[in-house]
This record gives structure tokens, sequence and C-alpha cells, in this order.
């Protein structure tokens, strides 16, 4: 799906797409409020009005037996519609790039408190990949951790059969210096006072001999 959007100023437009015969049809148009169909097709409801309402991505129908499918949209609000917003989805395909996932996927996975270790088969090359968001805080294999489409990835060195992820929340190393530094702090305080108390009284003592 392209980023740039562009304004649907008609009541009425069109979106071509080339998919393969047979697969099922998909539109993504959250600023759409209106219909979408293919042909003479059932209608799609779009109730998205951005920014407070975003339209879901829907199946919109299935690719006929021509080179091109062509979705008709009718919109009864002015809105923006993104570059390619039209999809195919070849279910065989999905399936067997599916199947070819799960055998070279982790044979086992462990998930701890702050992370996730995964054995691999024998063999496994190229890039890891784990389903968390990459945000700040993540690193694999002591070095912080690429990313894959936005996602957590690390690349596997050759015979290596294992990964291991871990997140640590940035700045949590500093937070627990500086608190630990005021606890230092607050504890010192008291034993200041003691001692100063203490001398108080000795050179009390020591007056009122006098």
């Amino acid at each position: 799906m392209g980023a740039d959007p562009s304004a649907l100023a008609r009541v009425r437009d069109t979106q071509r797409q080339p998919c393969p015969a047979g697969s099922e049809v998909f539109l993504w148009a959250p600023d759409l409020f209106g219909t979408a169909r293919i042909g003479s097709g059932e209608m799609v409801d779009f109730r998205g009005e951005l920014p407070s309402r975003r339209a879901a991505l829907a199946h919109v129908g299935r690719a006929g037996a021509s080179t091109a499918v062509t979705v008709s949209l009718h919109a009864t609000r002015r809105g923006t519609l993104p570059h390619d917003a039209v999809g195919c989805l070849d279910r065989d395909g999905l399936s067997a790039a599916v199947a070819g996932l799960k055998r070279t996927g982790a044979v086992s996975v462990d998930v701890t408190g702050n992370g996730v270790r995964a054995e691999l088969p024998e063999g496994t090359s190229g890039i890891a990949v784990l389903a968390a968001p990459r945000i700040a805080g993540w690193s694999c294999g002591g070095r912080p951790a690429d990313s894959y489409l936005g996602l957590v990835a690390t690349p596997l060195d050759a015979g290596r059969t294992s990964v291991e992820c871990t997140f640590r929340p940035p700045g949590l190393r500093t937070g627990t210096a500086v608190a630990m530094a005021g606890l230092v702090g607050l504890a010192a305080v008291p034993l200041g006072r003691a001692t100063r108390s203490g001398f108080r009284r000795r050179g009390d003592t020591k007056t009122s001999s006098s």
C-alpha cells in the first residue's frame, strides 16, 4: 500500500489493479465513507472518516479471468484514498509461504519475563524475525536488534542454531543508578545527623562540667 494519498474529490471513482484470476481482492480505504464493489458484485460498506474513524481493510470480491480487476467506489463524503489501495490474495500462494516458514521456523521457543530464546533447525540461514515491534530497548545476541518490516530481527551466522533477544526499557540502567545514588544520599543524612548530634552531646557534657 502506498503512503501518498489522492483526493476522493468525485462522488464516483475506480481503482484498477492486475490480479491473478480467482484471487481474492481487498481494498484499503481508511478514509472512505461509502461503498465499493467489483463489477455488479455485492456492495461493501466503508465508514471511514479520518482522523476520528478509520475504515478497516475489507474483502470486496474475487478477480475474474481478465488481466485486471476494477473496483468501483461510491463516496458520499470527501476524503483521501491511498495509492495502490487494491490488493490481491492468492490463498494457494499464501499456504505455500506459510508451509515454507514452518519448515524453517524455530523448533522450540522459550519466552521469559524480558525476552525470547529460540532453537533453530540445523542449517538455518538468513534473518530471524520475532513477531514484536522493533522499538528501542530490544537487543539480540548482545547487540541492538535489527528491523525487518518494523519487527525485531537479527541476522543468522553460519552454523548458528539459537537466537536470544531481550528487551530492556530505555533508560532503565541510568534510572536504577540514579535511584541507588538517591538512596545512598538519604541513608547518609541520618548518619550525618546522628554523628553531629553525638558531637553536640559530648560538647554539652564538657561545658556543663566546667
